[in-house]
């Protein structure tokens, strides 16, 4: 059972989380301050210079969250998660990829959409001014991608005056992801909080555990609601009771190593969608289609055109490419690629695109047949069309062009398709 000293010090958090602020005198400021951690979580603490200088060139990876967001840990205590992950995704991905750490300990997603200050015990003042995201997350920005793990006080509602709703968590989360991408960041990557412990009857955490899935549900919708937030990985099934100290919340060794795996995989394919491999879009040199004629309901009369897709020099983009992955139209979704069935195989449909040497330097470009009324074009003007697609090794690869639709007015209402690279 807890003791009175402890409902004391969580009863005293609630009120200061109540009234929406804190003073600096009430913070917890050391791993040891039992209004940090009442359970005996260790670990070092992660102290941010509030100004350090944005490292030009590299690929940043953001972590904003609570305290398993900054690596506090139970026996027996190993390299944060975060460290590991850095680790290897300098060795195995890219030595330009850099991981800051802003999380702060006690926190939760109404803390960070505060425009309040806020407790933030690895902050090297033990305090967050004039507000977590100006005080944790501006001095690393731009950055190229944000990892969010947060949730666990949400859903036990230690230092807040009561466990948030699906509804409060909700507007917060999307208050703070809002707040993210308007700065610039390309991607935001909606961890699941692990579990607050395995042993729910055991450690009493059944109730909150219970609500910290309910607060997952919301986070998939948020997730689902703008193609630049991820939610992965799945922390609250990942770790098991050996990776935790008993009844501690906080992800021991082996749980940090875990999270570290998870989290490897979900950033090396975020890196590679925001990473493609560039290719120059083009009607085939010399064709007649480089004008074409709609109907009245701005349908395109001819319904299919050659596209030329070039590669970087001395790569084989014909043999590389995944033709079954192209997409190709105004959203870089659209299936628009012809089909043809394979010799002898009546049920199979290949995507219509042959090799093409093209200059004095022989390079190997491909030429697919588009169809013009799969594009998603909509009225009239210039408008940008996207190629995406997926090497067989799994890299991706994008390029970028533009038509433009004209009218010519007259009863037939007749328009045209002027073909031009982006730029």
């Amino acid at each position: 059972m807890p003791s009175k000293a402890f409902i004391a010090v969580v009863a005293t958090l609630s009120l200061l989380a109540h009234g929406g602020a804190h003073a600096a005198d009430d913070c917890p400021n050391s791993v040891d301050d039992p209004r940090l951690d009442t359970l005996g979580a260790v670990g070092p603490l992660v102290r941010l210079q509030a100004t350090a200088p944005s490292l030009a060139g590299s690929f940043k990876i953001l972590i904003l969250g609570d305290s398993v967001a900054a690596g506090t840990q139970g026996r027996p205590v190993g390299a944060p998660f975060h460290q590991i992950l850095e680790d290897r995704l300098v060795t195995e991905v890219d030595p330009e990829i850099v991981v800051v750490n802003g999380a702060c300990g006690g926190t939760s997603t109404h803390d960070w959409a505060s425009h309040e200050p806020s407790c933030c015990p690895q902050d090297p003042t033990g305090f967050a001014v004039p507000n977590l995201l100006e005080a944790r997350a501006e001095p690393h920005l731009p950055a190229d991608v944000v990892v969010l793990i947060i949730g666990g006080n949400d859903a036990s509602g230690f230092g807040e005056p009561h466990p948030r709703t699906p509804e409060e968590y909700a507007d917060a989360l999307t208050a703070v992801i809002g707040e993210l991408l308007d700065t610039g960041v390309r991607r935001v990557v909606k961890a699941g909080s692990p579990k607050l412990h395995p042993l729910e009857e055991v450690c009493r955490r059944a109730k909150k555990n219970a609500r910290l899935a309910l607060l997952r549900e919301v986070d998939h919708e948020v997730c689902d609601a703008d193609p630049r937030v991820d939610c992965a990985p799945e922390f609250f099934h990942l770790l098991d009771a050996s990776d935790y100290a008993l009844c501690n919340p906080h992800p021991n060794v082996s749980g940090q190593q875990k999270m570290a795996d998870a989290l490897f995989e979900t950033l090396v394919e975020v890196y590679l969608q925001l990473n493609p491999i560039p290719v120059e879009l083009d009607l085939l040199p010399r064709s007649h289609l480089d004008r074409l004629r709609l109907n009245r309901r701005s349908v395109p009369l001819r319904r299919r055109v050659p596209l030329v897709i070039s590669g970087v020099p001395d790569w084989d983009i014909a043999e590389e490419l995944d033709l079954a992955t192209l997409r190709f139209g105004v959203n870089g979704d659209e299936n628009s690629v012809a089909l043809r069935r394979r010799r002898g195989a009546s049920d199979e449909l290949l995507p219509l695109c042959f090799r093409r040497l093209h200059g004095r330097d022989r390079r190997r470009d491909l030429v697919c047949l588009i169809h013009t009324r799969r594009l998603g074009l909509a009225g009239l003007g210039r408008q940008p069309l996207v190629l995406t697609g997926r090497t067989h090794d799994g890299r991706y690869v994008r390029g970028e062009t533009t038509v433009t639709v004209v009218g010519h007015g007259g009863d037939r209402g007749l328009w045209g398709l002027s073909w031009g690279r982006a730029g």
